[in-house]
């Protein structure tokens, strides 16, 4: 990851952030920590309390995924070809 200087106190989570473009194709997430992020999501605030959003989640070879991946531009069908989920949130 490059090093990047910030001018202002930041946390360190938001300091260590890194978005990848290239991911393991032999590495799967486990349907376990797919549900966990779900329920932390679930408990997101929103306002008057609606979390007026969905998602929508596709596994490596599975339809819902293929589906996903085809709505995505072609520089970015690319790189998620090998990414373990692709995740769409959609809201009110």
């Amino acid at each position: 990851m490059e090093n990047r200087e910030f001018t202002q106190e930041v946390l360190q989570e938001i300091q260590d952030r890194w978005s990848p473009r290239a991911f393991d194709p032999e590495k799967n997430v486990a349907k376990e920590d797919l549900i966990g992020l779900m329920e932390a999501a679930r408990y997101a605030p929103s306002c008057v309390n609606q979390q007026p959003w969905s998602y929508i989640i596709g596994q490596r070879g599975n339809e819902v995924y293929e589906k996903i991946r085809a709505s995505l531009t072609a520089s970015n069908q690319e790189w998620a070809v090998n990414a373990a989920v692709l995740m769409v949130m959609v809201s009110k």
